[in-house]
């Protein structure tokens, strides 16, 4: 099925009633300095640091809130409006991921909640400090994944989060590992199964999955290269980034001219070439970053869903392109997400997408189907 963004750029209809094509303004009263999507739930800070959630609550990702709303035929509860959390600090960052959320406080340490698989120390409705005593100037999560990356001040980045056991069975805890670098680190951003980051001379890296390239080094897990690393490898191409996103299989990065360069899933190298048959032909990916396009108006800020990146520019506008629409082994040229708003940040869920107007208001737009948009779900 095609990502939300993905029918946009396609022209496709919404398939579903709880499928928001326009922004939707979540409340008429909250203004916001910044948001986080995660897989079903979409949280943000308002200028006081008090945390709202809302959307799914199915692994207690709206906290210790008291929601009355249910989701999914009422097999779990959920909220359409933003519910404050009474039980967390006070918070100068949020980073949502598939089932959880975590926030960083004044002195850097990190805060988890959600993630209710049982008996973890970062599960459940109240938020618990992270172990290990980090203290962090950034965090990062997919909604596609569950887990959290955090940057320290000296540039080193320790990651955490859930992973399934191999026997089966609930996914289990994993505390904060320190990956491996050769530098200091500046900037990270969390993929599903992988994460990249930048060094201060603008030097890509990235650590994790590596079976479709989405690491940069050249040979993908599939064609005989390295399937995974739990250090930090140089991205190969002499690129310098301003900034660098990681998704579902493939990494992008934004250079100072806002030329785009993108490599893993959907990216081969050399000519795009059709797919002749969609259910035989194999997966086309590349391992070596590929010179897409200069976008114009520069984008100020990036992010990644599945198989879908948008980019926010100086003057608020959303564009989005997809990586790979299977009917082409090209990615779609990015097009601008039409709207009457302008924002200020941007974040991509699982299937939805919210930002924060310069009116301070929250909007979301895509699929609603735990109130994660804002609209309590129709269908």
């Amino acid at each position: 099925m095609l990502a939300h963004a993905a029918r946009a750029l396609a022209g496709l209809p919404p398939s579903h009633p709880d499928y928001y094509a326009k922004p939707v303004r979540v409340s008429e009263t909250l203004t916001f300095t910044s948001i986080t999507a995660g897989g079903e739930h979409t949280c943000a800070l308002d200028i006081d640091g008090n945390t709202y959630c809302w959307g799914s609550n199915q692994r207690r990702q709206l906290g210790s809130a008291q929601v009355t709303e249910t989701c999914g035929r009422g097999t779990f509860t959920c909220s359409s409006v933003p519910v404050r959390l009474e039980d967390v600090p006070r918070f100068t960052a949020l980073a949502a991921s598939r089932w959880g959320t975590c926030g960083l406080d004044g002195s850097g340490a990190a805060y988890c909640w959600g993630f209710d698989f049982g008996g973890s120390p970062a599960g459940g409705g109240v938020p618990v400090e992270l172990p290990g005593g980090h203290r962090f100037v950034a965090l990062d999560s997919s909604p596609i994944g569950s887990r959290t990356c955090g940057l320290t001040a000296e540039g080193r980045v320790w990651c955490w989060g859930y992973e399934s056991p191999p026997g089966g069975g609930p996914p289990v805890f994993v505390a904060p590992d320190l990956v491996a670098a050769s530098a200091a680190i500046v900037a990270i951003d969390v993929g599903s199964l992988h994460a990249c980051g930048i060094d201060a001379a603008g030097s890509p890296y990235c650590w994790g999955a590596n079976d479709l390239g989405q690491l940069g080094t050249g040979v993908s897990g599939r064609n005989g290269g390295v399937s995974e690393s739990r250090a930090a490898v140089a991205v190969q191409g002499g690129l310098e980034l301003e900034r660098i996103t990681a998704a579902s299989g493939y990494s992008c990065g934004l250079d100072k001219e806002g030329t785009l360069h993108c490599w893993g899933a959907g990216f081969p190298q050399g000519p795009y070439r059709r797919v002749p048959d969609r259910r035989t032909a194999t997966f086309v990916h590349g391992a070596l970053p590929v010179r897409l396009w200069t976008v114009d108006p520069k984008w100020v800020e990036m992010s990644a869903g599945g198989s879908e990146t948008c980019g926010l520019s100086g003057r608020g506008e959303v564009f989005c392109f997809v990586a790979n629409d299977l009917a082409l082994a090209a990615p779609r040229r990015p097009k601008r997400f039409d709207s009457d708003h302008a924002f200020i940040a941007l974040a991509i869920g699982l299937g939805h997408t919210c930002a924060v107007g310069t009116d301070g208001r929250a909007y979301c737009w895509g699929t609603n189907n735990a109130g994660q948009v804002g609209r309590p779900p129709q269908g």
